[in-house]
């Protein structure tokens, strides 16, 4: 169903960048010519030390290199960037909801390249765009606007494993940065309009198995929780994720916003 093309030059990346281990993403603060998280640090702070661009000298920038992704000569939202990159030793890796690119962040030459497409024929009710992605080792994760997790070599742009996580006919997607704590990338599932409760869970970074799920809405009547909702509403609550969580490692406790519950152009169901 998804058409997938390669595209490699000869320079590969191993040479430039060392694995990104759990020590180095606990300490990314004292990386700061890094970006080895989405929001930066597991506080998800998103705050950069660094100094050399600073009030009196931004008006003096001027254009380096640009990057257009393959598909910006189309109209869709599918080219769309909204992707935070990452920089690991001088590599920068971001992309679109069709495509993951790792450049040089000096030049702006390109590494490598995943293209991906989506089924023509289906209807998604979808964001169709891509957020950011994680890393562990030289390992990337993409997670993908049809519900996919994709692991893949940030030396070569090779596909590991290809993980799928949901049904998007279903109305799920994922635009959301995974993170990464020790052996688990954690994320979950978004929704627009469709009534599709979500959820939290954490795959193992090697394998893509599942190794555990935390519901953001209810699942059962029989539920706890269910009381709190009027009626019926917690079939269809939604609860999505859109965005990265953060983690505290002291506690061991990673934390997760979720979105607007459904339907969210009438709230009289879910008083």
């Amino acid at each position: 169903m998804h058409a997938r093309m390669l595209l490699l030059l000869p320079l590969l990346v191993a040479a430039a960048s060392a694995d990104v281990t759990y020590d180095r993403l606990l300490r990314a603060d004292r990386e700061p010519h890094n970006w080895l998280l989405y929001s930066g640090n597991y506080n998800g702070q998103r705050y950069s030390p660094l100094s050399q661009i600073n009030r009196s000298n931004v008006k003096n920038l001027q254009l380096k290199w640009s990057y257009h992704p393959l598909y910006a000569k189309n109209s869709n939202a599918q080219n769309k960037m909204e992707n935070t990159p990452l920089v690991v030793d001088g590599i920068m890796y971001t992309g679109t909801a069709l495509e993951i690119v790792a450049l040089d962040a000096v030049t702006g030459r390109e590494y490598w390249r995943i293209d991906r497409s989506l089924d023509p024929k289906a209807y998604y009710n979808a964001y169709e765009v891509n957020k950011g992605l994680a890393i562990a080792g030289s390992t990337l994760f993409w997670a993908t606007v049809d519900c996919h997790l994709i692991a893949i070599d940030a030396r070569n742009g090779q596909i590991i494993w290809d993980q799928t996580l949901a049904d998007y006919r279903k109305g799920y997607q994922y635009n959301v940065p995974p993170l990464v704590v020790r052996d688990k990338v954690i994320l979950g599932p978004a929704t627009n309009e469709a009534g599709a409760n979500c959820w939290v869970s954490a795959y193992d970074v090697k394998t893509g198995k599942e190794l555990w799920r935390f519901d953001t809405a209810p699942t059962s009547a029989e539920a706890p929780e269910t009381k709190s909702w009027i009626g019926d509403s917690w079939k269809h609550g939604g609860s999505p994720i859109w965005n990265a969580g953060s983690y505290d490692p002291e506690t061991n406790l990673t934390f997760w916003g979720t979105g607007n519950p459904n339907p969210g152009w009438n709230g009289d169901v879910r008083t």
